[in-house]
């Protein structure tokens, strides 16, 4: 049986095709939700342990399910998959959640570094 190669995406962690078919095609669209993304959202994994380490669960279950709705809408379904799954956790009360909040920091690593590349590579100069 032959295998045929599945294309390697182009951002890894950023649904590309489907963000920028909703923006229209326009990249610069694009690049500017990245941008406020990465402003607003790119250490919102450290923002969430720090919640945790406090034990404020309220902010972490809020920062939680905020990243994961903005996350969505631009494209990060890895980040929205894991942070609804952390959000899960905090809801049953089972405080801490070490693999989810690596499983999250994975995500976010990924989907942020996408981002930084697709604003570098698609930025007019």
């Amino acid at each position: 049986m032959t295998q045929v190669a599945t294309p390697k995406e182009t951002y890894p962690g950023l649904a590309y095709d489907q963000l920028l078919a909703n923006m229209g095609g326009s990249t610069e669209l694009l690049n500017r939700l990245a941008l406020l993304f990465l402003e607003q959202h790119g250490s919102d994994h450290a923002r969430i342990v720090q919640a945790l380490e406090l034990h404020d669960w309220t902010q972490a279950k809020f920062l939680t399910h905020t990243l994961r709705g903005t996350a969505a809408n631009i494209g990060g379904m890895a980040v929205h998959d894991a942070a609804y799954q952390l959000e899960i956790l905090l809801e049953d009360g089972d405080g801490f959640c070490p693999a989810a909040l690596t499983n999250l920091q994975d995500a976010m690593s990924e989907f942020v570094a996408s981002l930084q590349r697709l604003i570098s590579e698609t930025s007019r100069p």
